[in-house]
């Protein structure tokens, strides 16, 4: 019964089935951590907001869900009936994981923190393969290429001074930096996709949670998405008795995120709370 004119403002309710992208913010500086959602239906990509609490999925899931629209945002409140997982990717964390790692700059960065060979050896040769060999018992290792530095044609920061971070582009988080590269190599060829972002603003990380599927050349191809900022820093160290930098730090961090790992599990227990009584987990 609204004019025309107001339509467009109102709630639609909805039902429908669609595959979920998982976006996960690591802020270290600031010690916060967020999730960002995006659900792909009709060849078009959309805002997803769960209600009541975290959905803790892969990226490529399938989800249902009886909820809301307004404009391109869709919201449903969790729990069995409003929001429920129908399918969900089988693991790929086994074997070698082809990786290629690309580094890019801005118009108003500063002068690279290091060369592209110098980023090899920190991804390829570095803890972060000690890491991963011990953690999987020797059946996890990466391998890949690097290529850079390539400076997109635009400031870090916007006209307004915020930090574009991590998000590169309006609406696609990798066109700007595949826009780059196309030219110069296949993404096709690799299953994980690394982006050293060098820029003052430009730190913590963030990755998709397991890996999505990309348009790439007119095929459908799963990838794993993950930026790295703080590079500025990459050389500090964290203080352990291993050889342990912030670079292998935040890189380690998101790329087990690429591999389709969440944050460790915990009881929010606040001074305000009994030990046993109203409790977050």
């Amino acid at each position: 019964k609204f004019p025309a004119e107001g339509q467009s403002l109102i709630e639609q309710p909805v039902s429908l089935s669609a595959e979920i992208e998982v976006l996960h913010v690591d802020d270290f500086s600031n010690r916060k951590a967020t999730y960002q959602y995006f659900i792909k239906q009709g060849g078009q990509r959309f805002i997803f907001y769960p209600i009541g609490g975290k959905l803790e999925v892969v990226s490529g899931s399938t989800i249902r869900f009886s909820g809301y629209k307004l404009g391109n945002i869709f919201a449903a409140p969790l729990g069995s009936g409003t929001l429920d997982v129908l399918t969900a990717p089988p693991p790929d964390t086994i074997g070698d994981q082809k990786t290629l790692v690309v580094l890019v700059n801005f118009l108003d960065s500063q002068t690279p923190p290091f060369t592209a060979m110098q980023a090899n050896q920190l991804v390829f040769q570095s803890q972060l393969q000690a890491f991963y060999k011990e953690a999987s018992y020797s059946q996890l290792s990466w391998s890949g290429d690097t290529i850079g530095w390539y400076t997109l044609p635009r400031n870090g920061y916007d006209q307004y001074g915020t930090c574009l971070w991590p998000q590169f582009a309006p609406g696609y988080a990798i066109d700007e930096v595949y826009a780059a590269i196309k030219n110069d190599i296949n993404i096709l060829n690799y299953q994980r996709l690394v982006i050293l972002a060098d820029h003052q603003c430009m730190g913590g990380g963030s990755a998709y949670v397991g890996k999505q599927t990309f348009t790439i050349n007119g095929q459908q191809h799963p990838l794993s998405v993950a930026w790295i900022g703080s590079l500025q820093y990459y050389s500090y160290s964290m203080g352990h008795p291993i050889q342990w930098t912030l670079f292998d730090f935040i890189l380690a961090h998101e790329l087990g995120h690429s591999l389709g790992v969440a944050h460790a599990n915990n009881w929010e227990c606040g001074a305000w709370k009994s030990l046993y009584g109203q409790c977050a987990h």
